[in-house]
């Protein structure tokens, strides 16, 4: 036990020899004291919001692109039913991403000082449940698909009027989206 005291007094015998070195241990031992403590104090409601927001962002981006092609491929499948359009291409664009709604509890309070000033002080929290592996997540109430932005549509009965009126139509109906936002064309014959 004496010489582990013994080996301490002279690492600080050297340690405080060079000023340079003590002042990089003694960072040192204070970042790894505030990473200790930090694992003890609970995450505040900023990280929360963050890791709730990183959450819709992923899942906005990952069903972005699913939801797409989703609709491209039934509106395809749609477009190969209409007589005379033959093989078909389809592209379409959105407006923005999905956006995922969350049920909040609001609380509003009314304080009045005097006759002429009242405070109003609205808070709005989400409504967190626990999930299976006991973590919290926010409760999903619906998400919003976003809607279509303009359809291009490339099929071997695009040149005739008579087909491409009947896509556009069928588009327009099926998206609620202005004929202008649509755009039928010819298949080139080396597709």
């Amino acid at each position: 036990m004496d010489s582990l005291k013994q080996k301490v007094k002279d690492i600080f015998k050297k340690l405080s020899a060079d000023k340079k070195t003590m002042f990089i241990v003694l960072a040192g031992i204070i970042g790894v004291l505030i990473l200790v403590a930090s694992e003890f104090i609970p995450e505040g409601e900023k990280a929360k919001e963050d890791e709730k927001e990183r959450q819709v962002s992923e899942y906005n981006i990952e069903n972005h692109y699913e939801y797409a092609e989703m609709l491209e491929k039934k509106l395809t499948d749609l477009i190969l039913s209409i007589e005379g359009a033959g093989a078909t291409k389809v592209m379409l664009t959105l407006e923005s991403s999905s956006e995922a709604v969350y049920a909040q509890n609001d609380k509003t309070d009314m304080e009045s000082n005097d006759e002429n000033s009242e405070k109003i002080s609205k808070e709005n929290d989400y409504v967190l449940i626990k999930t299976d592996s006991s973590k919290e997540e926010a409760l999903l109430l619906k998400i919003i698909q976003p809607e279509v932005k303009g359809v291009a549509v490339v099929c071997e009965g695009g040149d005739s009027i008579y087909v491409q009126q009947k896509i556009i139509e069928t588009i327009s109906a099926v998206f609620d989206i202005n004929a202008s936002k649509i755009k039928v064309t010819k298949l080139s014959s080396e597709n």
